[in-house]
């Protein structure tokens, strides 16, 4: 099983696990909740697949051996399932959470672009710098 196959698994029992808790509170206390239950689906989809891409990022830095990687995300996802799962209540806002989420995530993918331009950048003025010092710039 891919890595990719087990992060799609886990978001989508996540989101069926949210969704049926919150209709069950509807069902059960006959209270409206305070987002939709889709948004609870989400909310725990996001904590199901978080140590997953947090273990990927890890992964991507410095090796870690497969077993380590494998323990923490299975430890890590019932945790922090468990933790999603607990905090769905009628008075729970999924949804604000959700999108102070999904806020967060952008926030973080345009710094990391910000970074990386930056990079790239000082990368070409370094590399036209120790050229430029070889090379006579009347003769380029």
């Amino acid at each position: 099983m891919t890595q990719l196959s087990i992060f799609l698994g886990l978001f989508l029992l996540g989101f069926f696990l949210g969704h049926n808790r919150a209709w069950g509170h509807i069902k059960k206390d006959q209270k409206p909740l305070r987002s939709r239950p889709v948004y609870y689906g989400f909310y725990i989809s996001l904590w199901m697949v978080s140590p997953i891409c947090l273990m990927s990022i890890i992964g991507a830095i410095i090796s870690v051996p497969p077993i380590y990687s494998m323990t923490f995300v299975g430890l890590t996802t019932l945790g922090t399932s468990f933790y999603a799962w607990q905090k769905i209540q009628p008075t729970f806002r999924a949804r604000e959470a959700v999108e102070t989420n999904i806020k967060w995530v952008l926030f973080l993918c345009g710094a990391l672009a910000v970074l990386v331009t930056f990079a790239i950048g000082l990368t070409l003025i370094v590399k036209s710098w120790v050229f430029f010092e070889v090379i006579d710039i009347s003769e380029f």
